[in-house]
């Protein structure tokens, strides 16, 4: 009789399923205010008119994705928007606005 079994790979305590995802020596805060650091970006260098309201809601989805707390995505993201400041270009802009565009937070 052969018995088949789910094979179930659970990340380690206090990580998200997203952690192995990260680059290496980030934690899940990192990633989650790195990737709200790109629509603070957009806001302050692109002037991008994100819909606050679905701009919110995307903000309290990527801090539960990656299992953190909203505040602390909110406190640390413009230190990460200033982090990649220098690397914001034309490029990015129109980048960002496409990408804001198909995420529905205009």
């Amino acid at each position: 009789m052969l018995v088949l079994a789910p094979l179930t790979v659970a990340p380690a305590v206090g990580e998200s399923l997203l952690s192995p995802l990260s680059p290496p020596g980030w934690s899940d805060l990192d990633s989650a205010a790195a990737a709200v650091g790109f629509w603070v970006n957009g806001d302050r260098l692109c002037q991008i008119p994100y819909d606050p309201v679905a701009l919110e809601a995307l903000i309290q989805q990527t801090a539960a994705l990656w299992g953190v707390s909203v505040a602390a995505v909110k406190r640390d993201a413009p230190k990460w928007g200033d982090r990649f400041a220098p690397n914001v270009t034309r490029d990015t802009c129109r980048k960002a606005r496409q990408q804001a565009k198909r995420l529905g937070i205009l």
